[in-house]
C-alpha cells in the first residue's frame, strides 16, 4: 500500500469514528428529550388529575356544608315544636301520670 492509501484509509475511519460518535451522540440526546417529553406529559396529567380531585373535594365539600345546614334547620325546627308541645301538654301529661298513679 502506498503513503497515500494508508492516509486515506486513516482518514476514513476517522471519519467513520466521528460518524459513530455523532450518531451516539444523537441518540442520547433523542433518549434525553423523550425522558424530559414523558415526564413533562406525566407531570401535566398529574396536575389535571389533581385539579379534578380538587374540584369533587370541594363540591363534595359544599355538599356536606349544605347538608349539615339543613340537617341543623330541621333539627331546630322539630326541637322547637317538641318544646312547644312540651309546654302545651306539660300540666295535662302529668295530671295524666298523677291519676294513673293513683288509680
Amino acid at each position: 500500500m502506498e503513503l497515500k492509501d494508508i492516509q486515506d484509509l486513516i482518514h476514513s475511519d476517522e471519519q467513520a469514528r466521528k460518524n459513530v460518535d455523532d450518531a451516539h451522540q444523537r441518540k442520547y440526546d433523542l433518549k434525553q428529550k423523550i425522558a424530559s417529553e414523558k415526564k413533562h406529559i406525566s407531570d401535566e396529567a398529574w396536575e389535571q388529575v389533581k385539579k379534578e380531585v380538587d374540584q369533587i373535594k370541594k363540591e363534595l365539600d359544599e355538599g356536606i356544608q349544605k347538608a349539615t345546614e339543613d340537617n341543623n334547620k330541621e333539627f331546630e325546627d322539630v326541637s322547637s315544636r317538641i318544646q312547644q308541645v312540651y309546654q302545651t301538654k306539660k300540666d295535662e301529661w302529668c295530671e295524666t301520670i298523677i291519676q294513673h298513679c293513683l288509680d
